[in-house]
């Protein structure tokens, strides 16, 4: 992937298309060439909008840091000898000294894994792999309630309700939806 700077921003020709003007480090480009670059990343991020220090992407009103008007692809950073999926990485503040939350595609396996700080080890809470094997760990899973009653019929009719479960309190009984309907243990 060829990379160019333009300014003091690294930009991949393959993400923007064309043929930007690569700059050598300790050479001097002609204005026009800067003129015709700039003109060049204006014309390529029309989409993209400042405003009261918020980006926007798609929207011209951006309302946080970053909001997005679309779809959004986060990849491997594929010069990082580390990374291994793409990865959101959640802190309240500085994330070298304070907790994070993480969602990432590590080794194509689907995690939300906590660590306290950015630079400590991690627990893994959710995986999902691509056979569709969900895994919960170090937590419970916390079941929805119902009062002395089965559940309602129409809460299990569908094959994407097979599997869900609810918890009667009042008898300490565990409801399971199956094809034939609700089952008790």
């Amino acid at each position: 992937m060829k990379k160019t700077l333009v300014g003091a921003l690294l930009l991949s020709t393959t993400l923007f298309g064309g043929n930007l003007i690569t700059f050598v480090p300790g050479t001097k480009a002609k204005a026009s060439e800067v003129n015709a670059n700039f003109d060049e990343l204006n014309a390529r991020t029309k989409n993209i909008t400042s405003l009261n220090n918020n980006i926007g992407i798609g929207i011209t009103n951006p309302k946080r840091k970053l909001e997005v008007n679309g779809h959004i692809i986060v990849n491997t950073d594929l010069n990082s000898p580390f990374e291994s999926g793409g990865e959101i990485v959640f802190a309240n503040g500085n994330a070298n000294n304070t907790p994070t939350w993480h969602i990432d595609n590590a080794s194509d396996i689907f995690r939300i894994f906590h660590q306290d700080n950015i630079n400590t080890s991690g627990h893994e809470y959710l995986t999902i792999t691509p056979s569709g094997n969900i895994a919960i760990r170090n937590s419970y899973i916390q079941l929805s309630l119902t009062s002395g009653n089965t559940p309602p019929n129409s809460d299990c009719d569908e094959s994407l309700e097979y599997g869900r479960m609810k918890v009667d309190e009042v008898n300490s009984l565990l409801y399971i939806c199956t094809q034939s309907g609700w089952v008790s243990k």
